[in-house]
């Protein structure tokens, strides 16, 4: 063995065993909580709609805890992680309307309130329905009478926690909390006294007292009205996406209605309800209407937020479950043409119209809000039929969820596309026109006349000043030529690497019948040059070599454009 060959093998030992002493040192045990060191609150304001006093007429507010640890893991994933053994929580008034804090005949004061420890009936978010229901919750230990309450009263913090509840929040990274954490503290909230109803803010503190003998305290206001009316609500309406004559409408990506509902300082608004009941009780009632020119009331809709998919929400990809309990009496309406929970959307009715609105009101208030809308003729473009053709120099492309290996040449046809499509441009390539194809059936009938809306969005590495079409929240409409065809020109003046635009193709037709997302996305990428593949040119295959000969292989390499890279 020569000198050379040997010291070789001893810096292959040794770099192999460096790597292994890396990769031993990367594995390290997560820290474990010993105290918490953190919460949050539900929200910071609470307005209760409540007719009368007593357990019946309350709201709910919850507390989130989390330890000081890197794991905060206190053993098992079905405690992961709330209180440590030895905490507490408590909840006070400490701030009346009237500044009374003692028991006052007549006038609001701090005794007026009264509390209840809360936990969900069926401990997890696995289901979609923990939160909804007349039996959603369970009370905790016993009722925190004037204005005060502790916790625990009675059961166990810790690991055998008999208060927390599942934060229906799963990480899908790993670990324990991939069921969610059980670090959720929720309390009822309800006036005990007449006093306390129409009298203004209270002033709630809720403090933990952590293993490390420190405060940490977050605080609340909670207002008691005795009708909507009193509430001081206000609306606010979002809508996204075109609408389409004779299909339905519901909630859905990129094309969506919703109705935000919040107390006049931002926060929430409950409709006050028993402690048991889930948080689609305690939602205010709305009413919705197409407005047939902005001016005369049309088809009725309705407002749902009550964690339905498509009724409330985006059905989520992952965690769908978890999602439905969290969308949940958050205050946020879907409004759609479902007249019954559970049900289909009923078409819509209004004609064509560039002028009609969405006009949403709070049962038995004056608090009304509209949204323009667009509502087009009926399309017949459906998205699994799309087409794409790229014309710009260099252009590769490839399935978006695929490695770009498989690209082909970008400036040919493809048909009936995937959801997204990737097309990757080199940095000399400074325009181009993509051309959509929209199609009606899978035998390529033209959609001709149809409108879709297309909204970009630059990321990674550009300049904003020399690109176009620049990123946009409402996005553009295109209406097919004849042909079925649409054209985005687009331009980068200053490409560079890593730089691209996401251009979302919304308003395909989603009635009955229809397979796919409702959507499309074209990603148009620039990219340097790199080698992604390389041949053997000499020898050529099947050539036979004379034994301990030495051989020199010529390898041609290529980068993703197909392009050979010299060096």
């Amino acid at each position: 063995m020569s000198t050379k060959t040997l010291r070789k093998r001893i810096a292959l030992v040794a770099v192999a065993a460096l790597g292994f002493g890396m990769l031993s040192t990367g594995v390290a045990n997560a820290a474990a909580t010993t105290y918490t060191s953190a919460s949050a609150l539900s929200t910071t304001s609470l307005t209760v709609v409540s007719s009368s006093t007593g357990s019946s007429y309350g709201g709910k507010f919850y507390l989130d805890v989390t330890g000081n640890g890197a794991a905060a893991d206190d053993g098992s994933s079905a405690a992961y992680q709330g209180l440590i053994s030895g905490e507490s929580i408590t909840v006070t008034v400490t701030g009346s309307p009237s500044g009374y804090s003692a028991a006052t005949s007549g006038t609001a004061d701090n005794t007026d309130l009264s509390f209840q420890a809360l936990q969900l009936t069926t401990n997890t978010c696995s289901v979609g329905t923990e939160t909804s229901g007349s039996t959603a919750f369970t009370a905790k230990g016993s009722e925190g009478t004037a204005g005060s309450l502790q916790l625990p009263t009675a059961g166990t913090i810790g690991s055998t926690d008999t208060y927390a509840s599942n934060n229906c929040n799963p990480d899908a990274s790993g670990g324990n909390d991939t069921d969610g954490r059980e670090n959720r503290y929720w309390f009822a909230v309800y006036p005990n006294s007449a006093d306390a109803i129409g009298a203004g803010k209270f002033t709630v503190r809720v403090r933990v007292i952590n293993a490390d003998s420190s405060y940490i305290d977050k605080t609340l206001t909670v207002n008691f009205v005795s009708t909507i009316a009193d509430a001081g609500a206000t609306l606010t309406l979002a809508a996204t996406g075109n609408q389409y004559k004779s299909e339905g409408l519901s909630v859905a990506t990129g094309r969506s209605v919703t109705a935000t509902v919040k107390n006049p300082d931002g926060g929430r608004v409950q409709v006050g309800g028993g402690v048991r009941v889930g948080l689609d009780s305690h939602n205010p009632t709305l009413n919705a209407n197409y407005m047939t020119g902005g001016l005369t009331v049309g088809q009725t809709l309705y407002a749902y937020d009550n964690g339905v998919a498509g009724e409330d929400h985006v059905a989520s990809s992952t965690y769908a479950a978890y999602t439905r309990n969290k969308q949940r009496g958050d205050g946020v309406f879907g409004i759609t043409t479902i007249s019954s929970t559970g049900g289909s959307a009923s078409a819509i009715t209004q004609d064509a119209s560039t002028t009609d609105t969405i006009r949403v009101r709070i049962t038995n208030t004056s608090v009304s809000s509209t949204v323009a809308v667009t509502i087009l003729a009926t399309t017949a473009a459906r998205d699994i039929y799309t087409d794409l053709t790229m014309s710009a120099t260099g252009a590769i492309a490839y399935v978006s969820t695929a490695a770009i290996t498989t690209a082909t040449a970008g400036d040919v046809t493809r048909s009936s596309v995937d959801t997204s499509t990737t097309y990757v441009l080199p940095l000399t390539t400074k325009s181009g026109t993509l051309t959509v194809n929209l199609n009606s059936d899978s035998a390529g009938t033209n959609a001709a006349g149809a409108t879709v809306l297309v909204t970009p969005t630059w990321s990674g590495a550009f300049e904003s000043a020399k690109v176009t079409p620049a990123t946009s929240t409402t996005g553009t409409s295109y209406t097919s030529d004849a042909s079925g065809n649409i054209k985005i020109a687009f331009t980068n003046d200053a490409p560079i690497n890593g730089g691209q635009v996401s251009l979302a193709i919304t308003g395909f037709a989603s009635g009955a019948g229809t397979v796919g997302t409702g959507s499309r996305t074209v990603v148009i990428s620039w990219q340097a040059p790199v080698i992604t593949s390389a041949v053997v040119l000499d020898p050529l295959s099947g050539t036979v070599v004379k034994s301990a000969a030495t051989t020199v292989f010529t390898v041609g390499a290529y980068d993703q454009f197909g392009n050979g890279i010299a060096g």
